[in-house]
């Protein structure tokens, strides 16, 4: 295990790997129009019209950070197979697909829901707005940004996304009112890019101080750039670079909100 960034910062990331995510106790919550019916849209992708508990289902994952499937089948008061028969006809609509990722621990990985561009046609004439991207990325990207910077939140610090540093632009940073900082980059689709980055981001000195911590999709994906990584760094910057899971960052994510909403 590479040595902690700064104890704030570590606190979170330890935390990740320690717990196990609680399942989000929500209000049940129902989509109706002014008029009290479900609402109705006819997708030219499908020759079905998308309506009732699959419309729930999309319009509960419409937000920066959804929540895993078996949690928003909770919220909404219905059983996993009922759940997963709307996810199905949302997928086969082609409105949404379903996203998996390792959560770094027994138990199973997280199931999302990604909404298409179609899917987001449908919801814009709903008058459901897409969330605000705090990155450039795409939208697995966006998701561990937003969550990145939910948890600095909570933790007390400042966040800043896309936060320039000569040379480099990293994902995330965590600002402490102590001067100290964390910073992250995400990691999920170029191993090569991202270790072109970490170079450059570690030749400047507030990174060489403080580390970097690599939020990746998978393990494969963050061994092949700390291999890319290792012929250029020194053993002393590597012993900086932490990795972590998007998995892990929205276990500690949903942690976090199950708290907050269960006060």
């Amino acid at each position: 295990m590479a040595n902690d960034v700064h104890s704030t910062g570590a606190a979170f990331l330890r935390t990740v790997e320690a717990h196990r995510v609680g399942d989000l106790r929500l209000p049940r919550t129902t989509v109706r129009d002014g008029f009290g019916r479900n609402p109705v849209c006819n997708h030219p992708a499908s020759s079905r019209p998308v309506q009732g508990l699959p419309l729930q289902v999309l319009m509960a994952s419409a937000v920066s950070i959804p929540m895993q499937l078996t949690s928003v089948y909770q919220s909404m008061g219905i059983t996993r197979k009922k759940g997963a028969d709307a996810v199905k006809a949302l997928v086969h609509a082609g409105l949404a697909m379903i996203v998996r990722l390792p959560s770094g621990s027994r138990g199973g990985g997280l199931r999302l829901l990604q909404i298409t561009d179609r899917g987001w046609e449908v919801l814009g004439e709903l008058n459901v707005p897409r969330p605000k991207r705090p990155t450039h990325g795409g939208w697995l990207h966006n998701v561990a940004a937003s969550a990145i910077g939910a948890v600095g939140r909570w933790e007390g610090h400042q966040v800043r996304c896309e936060y320039q540093i000569p040379g480099v632009r990293l994902d995330v940073a965590w600002l402490a009112n102590t001067g100290k900082a964390t910073f992250f980059l995400i990691g999920v689709s170029d191993p090569s890019r991202e270790a072109d980055s970490i170079i450059r981001a570690f030749e400047v000195p507030v990174v060489q101080n403080q580390g970097l911590v690599l939020v990746c999709r998978d393990r494969q994906f963050g061994d092949r750039v700390r291999s890319l990584c290792k012929s250029r760094l020194g053993k002393e910057s590597m012993a900086k670079l932490q990795t972590r899971l998007v998995g892990q960052v929205l276990k500690r994510y949903y942690e976090g909100q199950d708290g907050r909403t269960s006060k």
